[in-house]
């Protein structure tokens, strides 16, 4: 079915819900041929490779004010937003599983998700201090965000929190379920990540991993920081590299999440404390 294009589609004019599945490198582009698509409902894309799909695809192909789309799910390929110069809304997407270069992508994407409900995003790489964004003043959200979900990949990026507690912000009535599986720029204590929560959340879960210049000072005081979750906090040491872990799921969670961020190797040789 590659390269996909409009003769293809002629044949499918009410086509509602499509799953393309290991997409080989050298049709890494296909996105441009799918413009013909207005009745699509539901879209999954499963890439082969690591590469960028470029933000003039996205924004001209999948975001678009007359698009049907519902559930947008693509893996296996991160996108950069940043660099577009126009960005379309998607007034009826309602479900979006997504990898994106930088958390700067998030927070402009999230501004043309009017009706999203349901938020799996995945920041490929580090915020840096080029990545400076006013997301506190920067227009509406939707109001329907019930779950959200993020997590960093691997050692190599690492979320601003503080950027993370101001777009949470936005979502404080309408927020049931929240996952932030990630690596931090910073260290958080209990009351940053439960006061950035203040909402109708009916379920946190964390995992959250911190590198060695990021130990606390005084351990018994940071923890008690977090006096006021609903669930036990774990904290685990990692005693080779220095890394540390807070984490309020069980331990086979944590591994099984620690090998979906490609952290799985930073949890061996852990001691809890």
């Amino acid at each position: 079915m590659f390269p996909f294009g409009a003769a293809v589609f002629d044949e499918y004019k009410n086509l509602k819900s499509l799953t393309v599945i290991d997409i080989p490198y050298k049709y890494s582009q296909c996105l441009s041929s799918m413009k013909p698509i207005k009745t699509l409902t539901y879209l999954k894309m499963e890439f082969f490779h690591e590469n960028y799909i470029y933000s003039s695809e996205v924004c001209t192909v999948l975001l678009q004010e007359d698009s049907q789309l519902e559930t947008l799910i693509i893996t296996g390929r991160s996108i950069r937003l940043s660099g577009a110069i126009a960005i379309g809304s998607s007034p009826k997407l309602k479900t979006l599983i997504i990898i994106l270069e930088h958390q700067q992508d998030l927070l402009l994407l999230l501004r043309h998700l009017p009706l999203i409900e349901y938020l799996d995003v995945t920041i490929a790489q580090e915020t840096t201090r080029h990545d400076v964004y006013d997301v506190a003043n920067d227009g509406s959200y939707s109001k329907q965000l019930k779950t959200f979900i993020i997590q960093t990949s691997g050692n190599s990026s690492a979320i601003n929190f503080h950027l993370l507690e101001v777009l949470l912000e936005h979502f404080e009535y309408s927020l049931e379920y929240l996952a932030v599986y990630c690596t931090c720029d910073g260290l958080i204590d209990g009351q940053q990540l439960l006061s950035a929560t203040r909402s109708n959340l009916k379920q946190l879960n964390f995992f959250l991993h911190f590198d060695r210049n990021m130990k606390p000072y005084n351990l018994l005081d940071y923890l008690s920081t977090f006096k006021e979750a609903t669930t036990p906090i774990t904290y685990y040491y990692n005693t080779s590299c220095q890394h540390f872990f807070l984490f309020n799921t069980s331990m086979n969670k944590a591994r099984m999440i620690a090998a979906q961020i490609n952290l799985q190797h930073l949890l061996i040789d852990t001691e809890q404390i």
